[in-house]
């Protein structure tokens, strides 16, 4: 075990808790006046209706709920989103909410879009052997310069070749969307509604839902 690592490696979950010990980015940021800042959430109850599985799941000293649904349709294309419910008569401030999904070690090239008028969705490949290719749009809503949507596969994935694992958000205005690799190998795509400083502030009862991330994967590209 090499110094300054914990002696269980967190698990990269479908929240991404720091509450859990992952040194990477988090699903979840906020506070209540500088308190309950880093929740860790306990799975209460599960439920299957069809293709969807619903987990809820609660910390009772932050005063937190969170509501995770996933659907996969009969394309095989997976649907995730979260709520999180303030369960405590004082205000959360929500700074960041994230779906997360774990990809493949192998997963080691990135590719995104960019473009702009009558030039749109240009292609951009990179490679991540370390930290994160973070892409984000501030237009207020989708633009030419940054679709919502990332790609990450085993290097040189084509269209007809390759492991390949693509996201799309659901969303069409501020968005960052994120490709992850940390320092013991494992990787993980994020996307988000992007919140400006001060804008989700969730009363007693109320409930704040990701957009729908949208996720597949192919073995031939």
């Amino acid at each position: 075990m090499a110094n300054g690592r914990l002696d269980v490696d967190s698990p990269v979950t479908l929240m991404a808790e720091p509450g859990h010990g992952l040194f990477g980015s988090p699903g979840i940021e906020g506070h209540r006046q500088g308190l309950d800042g880093s929740p860790v959430f306990s799975t209460t109850d599960v439920q299957q209706q069809g293709q969807t599985l619903t987990i809820t799941a609660e910390d009772e000293h932050a005063g937190l709920r969170l509501t995770s649904e996933l659907a996969l349709d009969a394309s095989g294309v997976l649907v995730v989103r979260h709520g999180v419910t303030n369960l405590k008569s004082q205000a959360w401030q929500m700074d960041r909410f994230a779906v997360t999904l774990p990809v493949a070690e192998r997963a080691r090239e990135v590719m995104a879009f960019h473009g702009r008028w009558i030039r749109e969705f240009q292609p951009h490949r990179v490679m991540l052997e370390h930290d994160s290719f973070v892409i984000e749009n501030r237009r207020g809503r989708t633009s030419h310069e940054h679709f919502p949507a990332l790609i990450s596969g085993t290097p040189s994935f084509s269209e007809m070749d390759g492991d390949v694992w693509g996201v799309h958000l659901g969303w069409s205005g501020n968005h960052r969307l994120r490709a992850e690799a940390k320092t013991d190998g494992r990787r993980y795509l994020q996307a988000e509604a992007l919140y400006l400083p001060g804008e989700m502030a969730l009363e007693e009862g109320q409930t704040l839902w990701t957009p729908r991330l949208y996720a597949s994967y192919s073995a031939h590209g």
